[in-house]
């Protein structure tokens, strides 16, 4: 019996050791199993590049846009151009009716081409024949002079006494003509301008130089010495005082004229006819430039976008009569949020696409972060802060069109050979801002561990502290994560 129980016993020691492992080892594949049907989704902590961008959506523009209108309301006679034809800077595009316009400008022309005969006239230099003859007319003169003295009546004397008179006057004038060119008032020149109304300019006058009346000035004390003493002479039963009289003003005369053509006029004569060939001038040039507006040029070569013109009937006076685009090159404005804005900056690149156009990929630029000093809010329910960002697009051979919507990427900046991991494995405490991902332990419970976390787009995070490459990340049920003592669910 005794030798029964030693066998039994150990039997039986070994029967419960067995079971026990059994049911270890059970229960260790129970909880296995348990804990590989919480796993939603896995992934592996990889080296890659990281690129941060930053979207938005707006509509692209070319970028030059300009309207053109008529200033005058004239009928339009031709149109030139149709909408989507291609023109280059200075083709007329569209003409008004300008025959008055075109009358206006040959009549100033006129006007303006007598103004410069006079003008040359003035300064040229006298011919020989003109000299000759005014020297001879004045030899004449002093011949008839000399005549007059071999006769004489009694009522001469009276007649002298008139003629040195007028001699006086004579140098009176000469003396005021002097004083008005030395001191000249100022002139107003008055035009009409269409659309501006009537401009006046004043013009100051440069006063002449008082030597130059010197020569004149004794010419005519000179007549009135030999007035007096003609009337002198004629007091006493000398030469006919008429006769005497009339011969002097012939000699002035002809004296005059000789002076004028060997000294050229003065600087006075000269200065007003350059003010008259100047104001000719000008009303050509205002007879032009109303001639000009009856035609609408093209800016810029460029595309016409848009006309609004009909022939017979005047331009509109509250739209565009013609729109132009230069399709050379494109921009588009991009509404960014306020939490982005911060990152924008001139340079970045940009990818966009267009809804039109799926199948095409453009390139561009931040150019203008700037455009508008105040932001902007979108949306109808909640205010969202944005600021306008302009973004030139790179040289395309797409059938781009003025409008289209597109879709823009900003590149913000690029992380090469670092560690990434996708957002959907990464939460982030609201708090604290604090980041976690779950890993499973050596002892096969799910861990949720802290990790440091630096440049961040839509879909993946760069890892700069935390886990390692190549650690297995899980995505399971929060129930089913183990937590530090410090930390509750």
């Amino acid at each position: 019996m005794r030798r029964i129980s030693r066998i039994l016993v150990p039997v039986i020691i070994i029967g419960v050791l067995a079971a026990g492992i059994m049911l270890f080892i059970q229960g260790r594949d129970a909880g296995a199993q348990e804990t590989a049907s919480d796993v939603i989704d896995e992934t592996v902590v990889r080296r890659d590049s990281l690129r941060v961008t930053v979207g938005a959506t707006g509509s692209i523009a070319p970028q030059r846009e300009v309207t053109l209108a008529f200033e005058l309301p004239n009928v339009i006679d031709d149109i030139l151009v149709g909408e989507g034809q291609t023109v280059v800077a200075g083709d007329v595009l569209a003409q008004q009716n300008a025959d008055a316009l075109e009358a206006a400008l040959r009549d100033a022309e006129i006007a303006r081409d007598l103004r410069q005969i006079a003008y040359d006239a003035l300064l040229a230099p006298p011919r020989d024949v003109d000299v000759a003859s005014a020297q001879a007319a004045l030899d004449v003169a002093q011949a008839q002079l000399a005549a007059t003295y071999s006769t004489s009546s009694p009522e001469q004397a009276d007649i002298a006494s008139i003629q040195a008179e007028l001699a006086r006057n004579q140098l009176w004038q000469a003396q005021l003509q002097r004083d008005m060119a030395v001191n000249p008032p100022s002139r107003t020149i008055v035009q009409d301008v269409p659309g501006v109304g009537t401009v006046e300019q004043t013009i100051d006058v440069p006063g002449a130089d008082p030597d130059q009346f010197a020569p004149g000035l004794e010419q005519a004390e000179f007549g009135v010495q030999v007035a007096d003493a003609q009337a002198a002479a004629a007091s006493n039963n000398g030469a006919d005082a008429g006769a005497v009289a009339s011969a002097q003003a012939a000699i002035v005369q002809a004296q005059t004229a000789l002076d004028r053509l060997l000294n050229g006029p003065s600087e006075i004569d000269v200065h007003m006819a350059a003010i008259d060939l100047q104001q000719a001038q000008l009303g050509v040039d205002l007879a032009q430039s109303n001639l000009d507006r009856a035609a609408l040029r093209a800016p810029f070569d460029g595309v016409v976008g848009k006309m609004n013109l009909t022939i017979g009937e005047p331009p509109p006076q509250q739209s565009a009569a013609i729109v132009m685009i230069d399709p050379s090159g494109y921009y588009i404005d991009l509404a960014i949020d306020e939490n982005d804005i911060g990152s924008i900056e001139a340079g970045q690149r940009v990818e966009l696409t267009l809804d039109a156009l799926p199948s095409e990929m453009l390139g561009g630029a931040v150019t203008r972060t700037d455009i508008a000093p105040v932001p902007a809010a979108l949306g109808q329910t909640q205010q969202v802060v944005t600021y306008l960002v302009r973004v030139r697009l790179d040289p395309t051979d797409a059938p781009l069109r003025a409008g289209m919507t597109a879709t823009a990427s900003i590149l913000v900046s690029e992380r090469e050979d670092t560690l990434v991991l996708s957002n959907r494995f990464i939460r982030i405490e609201r708090d604290s801002g604090m980041a976690f991902v779950t890993i499973q332990n050596e002892n096969g419970a799910f861990e949720e561990i802290p990790v440091v976390l630096g440049a961040r787009n839509e879909t993946e995070s760069e890892i700069v502290s935390g886990i390692e490459e190549g650690m297995r990340v899980v995505l399971v049920p929060r129930a089913a994560v183990t937590f530090g003592p410090a930390r509750s669910r």
